[in-house]
């Protein structure tokens, strides 16, 4: 993909967005991350870094991890290599995640919001109306604001309408839209808290995903 649309991709960054990696093959971190070792972890990890260099001439900002599969090694890694933030776990604020005894520095930013694709799978929700359901859902007041997690090839194509939808009803309210990295920034100086790392179902959500679970103190 860094080859055949690199000019693309390029203007990304170009209109002010922000770019940040995943793991560089997405199905075998999907089946496997949760119980994978530090050499899987940090291969993985240096491949699709070493892509995004060559692409970018620049060190990405932030890893967010695929279907919400951690390990510990992650954590730890995230760390070293000195990502901004990460956004790999589900959750409700900023935190410090701790998981297996393994603390890491790097700010977890969760995903607050149900995708589509899990509102869809209530009965009562369709094509037509699941905008109308998102849009209930994120009208919370949350320390750090609501993440939705979209997808490329749905929300961006096969689901566009939708997202024209609640993009529309969001503007038109109170909210304002903030990238991940400005999320952090507004955060300013102030330490998050620590917060354990656990697994969770998900309504809608086939197995189970990390979390954002109990304060550490």
């Amino acid at each position: 993909m860094g080859e055949q649309a690199k000019e693309q991709l390029k203007s990304i960054l170009q209109e002010s967005h922000e770019i940040g990696i995943g793991p560089f093959l997405p199905a075998s971190w999907r089946r496997n991350a949760a119980y994978a070792d530090e050499v899987f972890t940090r291969n993985d990890l240096m491949q699709s870094l070493e892509a995004f260099q060559h692409l970018f001439d620049s060190p990405p900002s932030f890893f967010g991890a695929v279907d919400w599969q951690v390990n510990p090694h992650l954590l730890k890694l995230e760390e070293e290599l000195g990502f901004n933030h990460a956004c790999d776990v589900r959750g409700k604020m900023a935190f410090l995640p701790s998981l297996q005894d393994v603390s890491s520095g790097c700010i977890q930013i969760p995903t607050t919001l149900p995708t589509i694709n899990e509102l869809l799978a209530n009965p009562s929700v369709n094509e037509h109306n699941v905008h109308e359901f998102l849009f209930a859902v994120s009208q919370r007041v949350l320390p750090n604001g609501e993440v939705f997690c979209v997808n490329a090839e749905q929300e961006g194509i096969e689901r566009l309408v939708i997202m024209e939808r609640i993009i529309v009803m969001w503007k038109g309210s109170q909210w304002e839209f903030k990238t991940l990295g400005e999320l952090v920034q507004s955060i300013g100086n102030d330490k998050p808290p620590w917060h354990q790392v656990g697994w969770a179902e998900v309504a809608g959500h086939a197995g189970h995903v990390a979390m954002q679970s109990l304060k550490v103190v």
